[in-house]
Protein backbone atom coordinates (compact mmCIF):
# COMPACT_ATOMS: atom_id res chain seq x y z
CA UNK A 1 0.00 0.00 0.00
CA UNK A 2 1.24 3.46 -0.85
CA UNK A 3 0.01 6.36 1.25
CA UNK A 4 0.79 9.99 0.55
CA UNK A 5 -0.14 13.16 2.37
CA UNK A 6 0.86 16.63 1.22
CA UNK A 7 0.38 20.03 2.81
CA UNK A 8 1.42 23.40 1.48
CA UNK A 9 0.96 26.43 3.67
CA UNK A 10 1.34 30.14 2.90
CA UNK A 11 0.81 32.67 5.67
CA UNK A 12 0.50 36.41 5.41
CA UNK A 13 -0.65 39.75 6.73
CA UNK A 14 -1.91 43.01 5.24
CA UNK A 15 -0.71 46.44 4.35
CA UNK A 16 -3.14 48.95 2.89
CA UNK A 17 -3.50 49.57 -0.93
CA UNK A 18 -5.91 49.08 -3.89
CA UNK A 19 -6.60 46.63 -6.72
CA UNK A 20 -8.96 45.21 -9.34
CA UNK A 21 -9.75 41.94 -11.15
CA UNK A 22 -8.05 40.75 -14.29
CA UNK A 23 -9.51 41.64 -17.67
CA UNK A 24 -12.27 39.66 -19.39
CA UNK A 25 -13.03 37.72 -16.22
CA UNK A 26 -16.68 37.35 -17.20
CA UNK A 27 -15.87 35.98 -20.64
CA UNK A 28 -16.36 32.20 -20.66
CA UNK A 29 -13.74 30.53 -22.88
CA UNK A 30 -14.77 28.12 -25.61
CA UNK A 31 -14.42 24.40 -24.93
CA UNK A 32 -11.49 24.28 -27.37
CA UNK A 33 -9.68 27.10 -25.58
CA UNK A 34 -10.34 25.56 -22.17
CA UNK A 35 -9.06 22.18 -23.37
CA UNK A 36 -5.93 23.88 -24.67
CA UNK A 37 -5.66 25.73 -21.37
CA UNK A 38 -5.79 22.48 -19.38
CA UNK A 39 -3.16 20.86 -21.62
CA UNK A 40 -0.91 23.90 -21.18
CA UNK A 41 -1.66 23.80 -17.45
CA UNK A 42 -0.42 20.26 -16.99
CA UNK A 43 2.68 20.74 -19.15
CA UNK A 44 3.47 23.90 -17.17
CA UNK A 45 3.10 22.06 -13.85
CA UNK A 46 5.50 19.32 -14.99
CA UNK A 47 8.08 21.89 -16.03
CA UNK A 48 7.70 23.49 -12.60
CA UNK A 49 8.09 20.04 -10.97
CA UNK A 50 11.48 19.50 -12.56
CA UNK A 51 12.77 22.99 -11.73
CA UNK A 52 11.59 22.59 -8.13
CA UNK A 53 13.32 19.20 -7.79
CA UNK A 54 16.55 20.75 -9.07
CA UNK A 55 16.27 23.68 -6.66
CA UNK A 56 15.60 21.61 -3.52
CA UNK A 57 18.23 20.03 -1.30
CA UNK A 58 18.16 16.38 -2.39
CA UNK A 59 21.24 15.23 -0.48
CA UNK A 60 18.81 13.57 1.96
CA UNK A 61 15.53 11.67 1.64
CA UNK A 62 13.16 14.09 -0.08
CA UNK A 63 9.45 13.94 -0.81
CA UNK A 64 7.05 16.63 -1.99
CA UNK A 65 4.03 17.33 -4.18
CA UNK A 66 5.07 19.73 -6.94
CA UNK A 67 1.51 19.84 -8.26
CA UNK A 68 0.16 20.83 -4.86
CA UNK A 69 2.70 23.65 -4.59
CA UNK A 70 2.13 24.73 -8.18
CA UNK A 71 -1.69 24.81 -7.91
CA UNK A 72 -1.61 26.85 -4.70
CA UNK A 73 0.73 29.37 -6.35
CA UNK A 74 -1.73 29.54 -9.26
CA UNK A 75 -4.37 30.52 -6.70
CA UNK A 76 -2.05 33.28 -5.48
CA UNK A 77 -1.40 34.30 -9.10
CA UNK A 78 -5.11 34.93 -9.69
CA UNK A 79 -4.93 37.79 -7.18
CA UNK A 80 -1.52 39.11 -8.21
CA UNK A 81 -0.64 42.32 -10.04
CA UNK A 82 2.42 44.08 -11.43
CA UNK A 83 5.88 42.57 -10.97
CA UNK A 84 4.48 39.81 -8.74
CA UNK A 85 2.18 38.71 -11.55
CA UNK A 86 5.05 38.63 -14.06
CA UNK A 87 7.29 36.66 -11.72
CA UNK A 88 4.57 34.09 -11.05
CA UNK A 89 3.83 33.76 -14.77
CA UNK A 90 7.48 32.92 -15.39
CA UNK A 91 7.99 30.50 -12.50
CA UNK A 92 4.63 28.77 -13.08
CA UNK A 93 5.35 28.57 -16.83
CA UNK A 94 2.02 30.19 -17.75
CA UNK A 95 3.38 33.29 -19.49
CA UNK A 96 1.45 33.89 -22.67
CA UNK A 97 -1.73 32.37 -21.26
CA UNK A 98 -4.80 34.59 -21.00
CA UNK A 99 -5.41 35.06 -17.26
CA UNK A 100 -9.07 34.35 -17.91
CA UNK A 101 -8.11 30.92 -19.30
CA UNK A 102 -5.87 30.36 -16.27
CA UNK A 103 -8.77 31.15 -13.93
CA UNK A 104 -11.19 28.80 -15.69
CA UNK A 105 -8.56 26.05 -15.91
CA UNK A 106 -7.84 26.39 -12.20
CA UNK A 107 -11.57 26.17 -11.51
CA UNK A 108 -11.74 22.89 -13.47
CA UNK A 109 -8.82 21.13 -11.72
CA UNK A 110 -10.70 19.29 -8.98
CA UNK A 111 -13.44 17.96 -11.25
CA UNK A 112 -10.78 16.96 -13.82
CA UNK A 113 -9.00 14.68 -11.36
CA UNK A 114 -12.06 13.38 -9.56
CA UNK A 115 -13.57 12.22 -12.87
CA UNK A 116 -10.39 10.49 -14.06
CA UNK A 117 -8.64 8.97 -11.04
CA UNK A 118 -10.37 5.64 -10.49
CA UNK A 119 -10.08 2.85 -7.91
CA UNK A 120 -7.90 4.94 -5.59
CA UNK A 121 -8.56 7.18 -2.63
CA UNK A 122 -7.51 10.58 -3.94
CA UNK A 123 -8.40 14.08 -2.82
CA UNK A 124 -6.90 17.49 -3.49
CA UNK A 125 -7.99 20.75 -1.95
CA UNK A 126 -6.79 24.34 -1.75
CA UNK A 127 -8.02 26.56 1.07
CA UNK A 128 -7.81 30.32 1.38
CA UNK A 129 -8.48 31.43 4.96
CA UNK A 130 -9.13 35.17 5.25
CA UNK A 131 -9.63 37.56 8.13
CA UNK A 132 -13.40 37.98 8.30
CA UNK A 133 -13.49 41.70 7.42
CA UNK A 134 -11.53 41.35 4.15
CA UNK A 135 -13.70 41.76 1.07
CA UNK A 136 -12.66 39.81 -2.03
CA UNK A 137 -13.39 41.26 -5.46
CA UNK A 138 -16.75 39.86 -6.55
CA UNK A 139 -15.45 39.11 -10.06
CA UNK A 140 -12.84 36.75 -8.57
CA UNK A 141 -15.26 34.89 -6.30
CA UNK A 142 -16.62 32.43 -8.92
CA UNK A 143 -13.14 30.96 -9.32
CA UNK A 144 -12.13 30.71 -5.65
CA UNK A 145 -15.43 30.49 -3.74
CA UNK A 146 -15.00 26.75 -3.10
CA UNK A 147 -11.55 27.45 -1.60
CA UNK A 148 -12.56 30.45 0.51
CA UNK A 149 -13.21 30.46 4.25
CA UNK A 150 -13.41 33.36 6.69
CA UNK A 151 -12.05 33.26 10.21
CA UNK A 152 -11.08 35.72 12.95
CA UNK A 153 -7.32 35.79 13.36
CA UNK A 154 -7.44 39.15 15.13
CA UNK A 155 -9.88 38.25 17.89
CA UNK A 156 -8.71 34.68 18.62
CA UNK A 157 -5.59 33.58 16.67
CA UNK A 158 -5.14 30.42 18.75
CA UNK A 159 -8.69 29.23 18.02
CA UNK A 160 -8.09 29.93 14.31
CA UNK A 161 -4.88 27.87 14.44
CA UNK A 162 -6.65 24.92 16.07
CA UNK A 163 -9.51 25.06 13.54
CA UNK A 164 -7.14 25.13 10.55
CA UNK A 165 -5.06 22.27 11.97
CA UNK A 166 -8.22 20.23 12.47
CA UNK A 167 -9.33 20.83 8.88
CA UNK A 168 -5.91 19.84 7.48
CA UNK A 169 -5.89 16.72 9.66
CA UNK A 170 -9.31 15.76 8.30
CA UNK A 171 -8.35 16.45 4.67
CA UNK A 172 -5.25 14.22 4.99
CA UNK A 173 -7.11 11.38 6.74
CA UNK A 174 -5.40 12.08 10.11
CA UNK A 175 -1.93 11.76 8.56
CA UNK A 176 -0.78 15.37 9.02
CA UNK A 177 -1.39 16.88 12.43
CA UNK A 178 -0.38 20.19 13.98
CA UNK A 179 0.91 21.71 10.76
CA UNK A 180 0.60 25.08 12.49
CA UNK A 181 2.58 24.94 15.75
CA UNK A 182 1.66 27.06 18.79
CA UNK A 183 2.29 30.80 18.34
CA UNK A 184 2.52 30.46 14.53
CA UNK A 185 -0.59 32.66 14.11
CA UNK A 186 -0.90 36.11 15.66
CA UNK A 187 -3.44 38.93 15.62
CA UNK A 188 -1.80 40.51 12.55
CA UNK A 189 -2.18 37.37 10.43
CA UNK A 190 -4.73 38.13 7.75
CA UNK A 191 -4.68 35.17 5.41
CA UNK A 192 -3.42 31.61 5.07
CA UNK A 193 -3.37 29.52 1.90
CA UNK A 194 -3.19 25.76 2.32
CA UNK A 195 -2.98 23.03 -0.30
CA UNK A 196 -3.62 19.43 0.65
CA UNK A 197 -3.37 16.28 -1.41
CA UNK A 198 -4.09 12.74 -0.24
CA UNK A 199 -3.62 9.50 -2.13
CA UNK A 200 -3.93 5.88 -1.08
CA UNK A 201 -3.41 3.36 -3.85
CA UNK A 202 -3.03 -0.39 -4.20
CA UNK A 203 -0.52 -1.88 -6.62
CA UNK A 204 -2.10 -3.46 -9.67
CA UNK A 205 0.62 -6.09 -9.30
CA UNK A 206 1.13 -6.31 -5.52
CA UNK A 207 4.24 -7.72 -3.90
CA UNK A 208 3.78 -10.88 -1.83
CA UNK A 209 4.66 -10.08 1.81
CA UNK A 210 6.14 -13.56 2.25
CA UNK A 211 8.65 -12.75 -0.51
CA UNK A 212 10.05 -9.70 1.31
CA UNK A 213 13.53 -10.39 2.64
CA UNK A 214 16.54 -8.53 4.06
CA UNK A 215 18.57 -6.86 1.33
CA UNK A 216 21.50 -4.50 0.93
CA UNK A 217 21.03 -0.87 -0.07
CA UNK A 218 24.26 0.98 -0.84
CA UNK A 219 24.17 4.59 0.34
CA UNK A 220 27.72 5.08 -0.97
CA UNK A 221 30.53 2.98 -2.41
CA UNK A 222 31.50 1.61 1.00
CA UNK A 223 28.41 2.10 3.15
CA UNK A 224 25.17 0.19 3.01
CA UNK A 225 21.95 -0.41 4.92
CA UNK A 226 20.11 -3.61 5.67
CA UNK A 227 16.56 -2.99 4.38
CA UNK A 228 13.27 -4.81 3.80
CA UNK A 229 13.50 -5.63 0.09
CA UNK A 230 10.18 -6.42 -1.64
CA UNK A 231 10.41 -8.93 -4.51
CA UNK A 232 8.13 -9.33 -7.54
CA UNK A 233 8.40 -11.33 -10.78
CA UNK A 234 6.02 -9.78 -13.29
CA UNK A 235 5.70 -7.74 -16.48
CA UNK A 236 6.33 -4.01 -16.10
CA UNK A 237 6.87 -1.11 -18.53
CA UNK A 238 10.64 -0.59 -18.64
CA UNK A 239 13.25 1.45 -20.47
CA UNK A 240 16.82 2.63 -20.31
CA UNK A 241 17.68 6.29 -20.94
CA UNK A 242 21.13 7.29 -22.20
CA UNK A 243 20.13 10.96 -21.93
CA UNK A 244 19.40 10.63 -18.20
CA UNK A 245 21.91 7.80 -17.54
CA UNK A 246 19.32 5.67 -15.78
CA UNK A 247 16.97 2.73 -16.17
CA UNK A 248 13.31 3.15 -15.30
CA UNK A 249 10.31 1.01 -14.42
CA UNK A 250 6.63 1.93 -14.13
CA UNK A 251 4.35 0.35 -11.54
CA UNK A 252 0.60 0.98 -12.01
CA UNK A 253 -1.96 1.26 -9.26
CA UNK A 254 -5.37 -0.39 -9.41
CA UNK A 255 -7.45 1.53 -11.92
CA UNK A 256 -4.34 2.36 -13.99
CA UNK A 257 -5.01 6.09 -13.74
CA UNK A 258 -1.98 6.57 -11.47
CA UNK A 259 1.48 5.02 -11.72
CA UNK A 260 4.76 5.24 -9.87
CA UNK A 261 7.90 5.56 -11.98
CA UNK A 262 11.23 4.59 -10.39
CA UNK A 263 14.38 6.01 -12.02
CA UNK A 264 17.52 4.09 -11.06
CA UNK A 265 20.81 5.83 -11.89
CA UNK A 266 23.50 3.81 -13.65
CA UNK A 267 26.25 5.63 -11.76
CA UNK A 268 26.31 4.24 -8.23
CA UNK A 269 28.43 7.00 -6.70
CA UNK A 270 26.83 10.25 -7.88
CA UNK A 271 23.99 8.95 -10.00
CA UNK A 272 21.14 10.85 -8.33
CA UNK A 273 22.89 14.21 -8.71
CA UNK A 274 23.73 13.45 -12.37
CA UNK A 275 20.16 12.37 -13.08
CA UNK A 276 18.53 15.40 -11.44
CA UNK A 277 20.88 17.93 -13.02
CA UNK A 278 20.36 16.47 -16.51
CA UNK A 279 16.58 16.17 -16.17
CA UNK A 280 14.42 18.15 -18.61
CA UNK A 281 10.75 17.79 -19.51
CA UNK A 282 11.66 16.65 -23.03
CA UNK A 283 14.05 14.00 -21.75
CA UNK A 284 11.52 12.82 -19.18
CA UNK A 285 8.78 12.57 -21.83
CA UNK A 286 11.16 10.71 -24.17
CA UNK A 287 11.95 8.22 -21.42
CA UNK A 288 8.27 7.55 -20.66
CA UNK A 289 7.31 7.24 -24.34
CA UNK A 290 10.11 4.71 -24.86
CA UNK A 291 8.83 2.35 -22.15
CA UNK A 292 7.74 -1.12 -23.22
CA UNK A 293 6.56 -4.21 -21.29
CA UNK A 294 9.32 -6.55 -20.12
CA UNK A 295 9.38 -9.56 -17.85
CA UNK A 296 11.25 -8.35 -14.79
CA UNK A 297 12.39 -9.54 -11.39
CA UNK A 298 11.92 -6.39 -9.33
CA UNK A 299 13.52 -5.77 -5.94
CA UNK A 300 12.33 -2.55 -4.30
CA UNK A 301 12.97 -1.51 -0.68
CA UNK A 302 10.06 -0.60 1.55
CA UNK A 303 10.38 3.03 2.57
CA UNK A 304 8.72 5.87 4.38
CA UNK A 305 9.56 9.57 4.10
CA UNK A 306 8.16 12.45 6.10
CA UNK A 307 9.40 15.81 4.88
CA UNK A 308 8.87 19.38 6.00
CA UNK A 309 9.99 22.43 4.00
CA UNK A 310 10.19 26.14 4.51
CA UNK A 311 9.90 26.85 0.80
CA UNK A 312 10.68 30.57 0.78
CA UNK A 313 14.45 30.19 -0.02
CA UNK A 314 13.66 27.72 -2.80
CA UNK A 315 10.99 29.95 -4.33
CA UNK A 316 13.44 32.86 -4.20
CA UNK A 317 15.95 30.72 -6.08
CA UNK A 318 13.31 30.00 -8.72
CA UNK A 319 12.67 33.72 -9.21
CA UNK A 320 9.76 34.64 -6.91
CA UNK A 321 11.44 37.67 -5.32
CA UNK A 322 8.31 39.71 -4.61
CA UNK A 323 6.54 36.79 -2.98
CA UNK A 324 9.39 36.13 -0.57
CA UNK A 325 10.90 39.56 0.12
CA UNK A 326 7.73 41.29 1.27
CA UNK A 327 7.10 43.43 -1.82
CA UNK A 328 4.34 41.17 -3.13
CA UNK A 329 1.41 42.81 -4.94
CA UNK A 330 -1.82 40.87 -4.40
CA UNK A 331 -4.22 43.75 -4.91
CA UNK A 332 -6.18 41.57 -7.32
CA UNK A 333 -7.77 39.94 -4.27
CA UNK A 334 -9.09 43.02 -2.50
CA UNK A 335 -9.59 46.67 -3.44
CA UNK A 336 -8.49 48.40 -0.25
CA UNK A 337 -5.76 46.19 1.21
CA UNK A 338 -2.71 44.35 -0.04
CA UNK A 339 -1.91 40.85 1.15
CA UNK A 340 1.67 40.12 2.13
CA UNK A 341 3.28 36.67 2.21
CA UNK A 342 5.21 35.92 5.42
CA UNK A 343 6.16 32.29 4.87
CA UNK A 344 5.55 29.28 2.63
CA UNK A 345 5.52 25.83 4.21
CA UNK A 346 5.16 22.39 2.70
CA UNK A 347 4.77 19.10 4.54
CA UNK A 348 4.59 15.68 2.91
CA UNK A 349 4.60 12.03 3.89
CA UNK A 350 4.74 8.78 1.92
CA UNK A 351 4.70 5.11 2.87
CA UNK A 352 5.44 2.38 0.31
CA UNK A 353 5.03 -1.31 1.12
CA UNK A 354 3.94 -4.59 -0.50
CA UNK A 355 0.33 -3.51 -0.95
CA UNK A 356 0.84 -0.10 -2.50
CA UNK A 357 1.27 3.54 -1.57
CA UNK A 358 -0.25 5.92 0.93
CA UNK A 359 0.77 9.51 0.48
CA UNK A 360 -0.38 12.92 1.53
CA UNK A 361 0.78 16.46 1.39
CA UNK A 362 -0.31 19.80 2.51
CA UNK A 363 0.52 21.52 -0.70
CA UNK A 364 -5.06 2.97 -18.63
CA UNK A 365 -1.84 3.53 -20.41
CA UNK A 366 -1.14 1.91 -23.77
CA UNK A 367 2.45 1.03 -24.59
CA UNK A 368 3.85 0.65 -28.12
CA UNK A 369 4.80 -2.83 -29.20
CA UNK A 370 8.45 -3.52 -29.90
CA UNK A 371 10.42 -6.55 -30.87
CA UNK A 372 12.69 -7.12 -27.92
CA UNK A 373 14.48 -10.04 -26.40
CA UNK A 374 12.34 -12.14 -24.07
CA UNK A 375 15.23 -12.35 -21.59
CA UNK A 376 14.10 -11.76 -17.99
CA UNK A 377 15.58 -8.54 -16.60
CA UNK A 378 16.67 -7.84 -13.05
CA UNK A 379 15.69 -4.41 -11.71
CA UNK A 380 17.41 -4.27 -8.33
CA UNK A 381 16.88 -0.98 -6.51
CA UNK A 382 19.91 -1.23 -4.24
CA UNK A 383 21.13 2.38 -4.36
CA UNK A 384 19.65 5.92 -4.14
CA UNK A 385 16.93 6.60 -6.70
CA UNK A 386 14.41 9.15 -7.91
CA UNK A 387 10.68 8.40 -8.16
CA UNK A 388 7.49 10.18 -9.10
CA UNK A 389 3.76 9.43 -9.17
CA UNK A 390 1.81 10.72 -12.14
CA UNK A 391 -1.75 10.83 -13.43
CA UNK A 392 -1.71 9.08 -16.79
CA UNK A 393 -4.43 10.96 -18.67
CA UNK A 394 -2.89 14.41 -18.20
CA UNK A 395 0.65 13.07 -17.57
CA UNK A 396 0.83 15.47 -14.62
CA UNK A 397 3.38 14.70 -11.91
CA UNK A 398 1.57 14.73 -8.57
CA UNK A 399 4.41 13.62 -6.28
CA UNK A 400 8.20 13.40 -6.53
CA UNK A 401 10.92 12.11 -4.26
CA UNK A 402 14.49 10.97 -3.74
CA UNK A 403 15.24 7.93 -1.59
CA UNK A 404 18.72 7.67 -0.05
CA UNK A 405 18.06 5.85 3.25
CA UNK A 406 15.02 3.58 2.82
CA UNK A 407 13.97 2.57 6.27
CA UNK A 408 10.67 2.93 8.06
CA UNK A 409 10.54 5.72 10.61
CA UNK A 410 9.75 3.34 13.48
CA UNK A 411 12.54 0.89 12.70
CA UNK A 412 16.21 0.96 13.54
CA UNK A 413 18.56 1.57 10.64
CA UNK A 414 21.91 -0.20 10.74
CA UNK A 415 24.88 1.08 8.76
CA UNK A 416 27.47 -1.40 7.51
CA UNK A 417 30.83 -0.69 5.94
CA UNK A 418 32.50 -2.70 3.22
CA UNK A 419 36.23 -2.82 2.76
CA UNK A 420 37.30 -1.32 -0.60
CA UNK A 421 38.52 -3.88 -3.10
Amino acid sequence: MTTIQILLLLTGCLVGVFGQCFKDVDRIPTKQKLTFGMEHFFAASNQFSIRLLQALNTTRDTFFSPFSIWSSLVLVYLGSKGTTEKELEGVLNIHGMDKNIVAHSYQSLKSWFSSRIKASSFTMRNNLFLQKDIKIHSCLLPFIKDDLAYTDFQENPELARIAINFLIQRQTKDKIKEILPPNSIHMFTQFIVTSTMYFKGTWLQPFLPQSTRPGLFFTSHFEYLLVDMMISHDTFPYTTSDELQCTAIEMPYVGKSLTMVVMLPKNKAHGVQILISSLTLTRLNNMIEDMFPREIVLALPKFQIEDNFQLSPTLLKLGLRDLVTGTVNLTGFTKDKMLEINAVYHKAKITVDEHGTEASAATATAYPRHSHSTKILDFIVDRPFVFFIRENYSHSILFMGVVRHPRLLNSIGFHYYAEPL
